[in-house]
């Protein structure tokens, strides 16, 4: 909707009925807020999506791109050009693949995580930015950085392999062997691997986007955290033993573990937000903040294309909605059509 106000599910309403529906709808009560999301995620469905988010592109597909060319696979990315498989690359990137994360004048880099500014030639790569050129598997390295191999935390250096200075000539060979013997093991051009990671796979990232049970972690020669840290508190509930509505709930429960209602984990409740939820009339979360965080995830397309047909017209389209989700998925021309 554009330019209208006092409307309800997309219905138009009186000054008078918007507000009266408004004091009906109790926000503080944790039964009345669940009612109405449900109410509102039907609605949501009977409404068109648009196939790919995305303006002022050329031969571009992906979702959530926008003023890019001659790219593909690519999702919330802005100013690409010629790159393939690169995610959350908000500022740009020319002659790209498998980026995640930044960007901004990165040019001819190859699997990199959080890298860019003015950098080019890089490989398996995580934060490595400012200008820096020719950088291999290195790791929080910056400042006009060159000819860089193993590294971590370098500035203003070049010809370094494992932060150790050679001359451009030494490193040039001492390079080229430790390539010969990675790309005999399998290793060149792989990013790093797992089983360094200080951390459990489901501490990361990637069990957001790529969950996996423990038993596969583990399968797989990979670390899974168990560790949970203590809650302090004078009791125990569950938060289904909550009141309904926020007004109604204790200043103790600052003192109190809740049980998240999905996993079971304790959680607590800090002062300024309980004054937040009272404030703006909100109910108390049900659920641990790290399953808040999943859930809201869940809302997000998934960092893939499906081939499926216009919902109106059936002409091909390649979308992030997978072909059996419920949402009426439009090409561009019929979604124009029907919104404008």
């Amino acid at each position: 909707m554009r330019q209208r106000k006092f409307c309800i599910f997309n219905g138009q309403k009186t000054k008078e009925e918007y507000g009266a529906f408004m004091r009906q709808f109790q926000t503080s009560s944790f039964p009345a807020a669940q009612e109405m999301k449900k109410k509102s995620d039907a609605f949501s469905l009977t409404q068109p999506v648009k196939a790919v988010r995305g303006e002022q592109n050329i031969d571009v597909m992906g979702d959530n791109i926008y003023q890019s060319k001659d790219s593909s696979s690519c999702f919330d990315c802005y100013r690409m050009q010629d790159c393939r498989y690169c995610t959350d690359c908000l500022v740009g990137a020319k002659d790209c693949c498998d980026i995640h994360i930044w960007g901004d004048a990165m040019e001819l880099s190859y699997n990199c995580c959080v890298a860019g500014v003015r950098v080019r030639n890089l490989l398996s790569c995580y934060y490595v930015s400012e200008g820096c050129d020719n950088v291999f598997y290195s790791i929080y390295c910056s400042r006009q950085s060159r000819n860089l191999f193993g590294c971590i935390g370098l500035r203003h250096k070049s010809n370094c392999i494992f932060n150790k200075q050679y001359s451009n000539e030494e490193f040039e060979q001492l390079a080229q062997k430790i390539i010969e013997h990675m790309q005999r093991t399998g290793e060149w051009g792989e990013f790093f691997p797992p089983t360094i990671s200080s951390f459990g796979y489901n501490e990361t990232m990637a069990q957001t986007f790529f969950p996996l049970e423990k038993k596969e972690v583990l399968a797989r020669g990979w670390q899974w955290g168990d560790f949970e840290a203590p809650v302090e508190a004078d009791r125990t509930i569950r938060t289904s033993q909550l009141p309904d509505d926020a007004n109604d709930t204790p200043d103790d429960v600052l003192n109190w573990a809740l049980l998240c209602e999905v996993t079971g984990k304790p959680f607590k409740i800090i002062k300024q937000e309980l004054q937040f939820y009272r404030d703006h009339r909100l109910p108390l979360p049900r659920r641990h903040p790290n399953q808040r965080h999943a859930d809201r995830y869940g809302f997000k397309n998934p960092y893939r294309l499906w081939n499926r047909a216009c919902a109106h017209c059936r002409k091909p389209i390649t979308t992030s909605y997978a072909p059996e989700r419920p949402e009426k998925v439009l090409c561009e021309e019929c979604y124009l059509k029907e919104v404008y």
